[in-house]
């Protein structure tokens, strides 16, 4: 059943793929664990294709938060009470 939703959500993403660039990717890797018993656990990747030319400040904040974006320097911002 599992496999079907995915095989069904990639179709889905290449016919809409089609129509727009992809400028970055970004991927997770997932592990699900099977708790009810001596089942089977499933560990895979799944990648995610970002379209810069069409959402630009979603696609550099989402491949920042995926890369494990720091800051290089931490500003302190005071503020008083006028």
């Amino acid at each position: 059943m599992l496999q079907l939703l995915l095989l069904s959500v990639a179709m889905v993403t290449l016919v809409q793929a089609g129509k727009y660039t992809v400028t970055e990717e970004a991927w997770f890797e997932v592990e699900v664990k099977d708790m009810d018993g001596p089942g089977l656990d499933y560990t895979g990747r799944f990648t995610v294709a970002l379209f810069g030319e069409t959402a630009p400040m979603t696609t550099m904040n989402f491949a920042a938060i995926t890369k494990g974006y720091k800051k290089s320097k931490v500003t302190v911002c005071c503020y008083r009470n006028h």
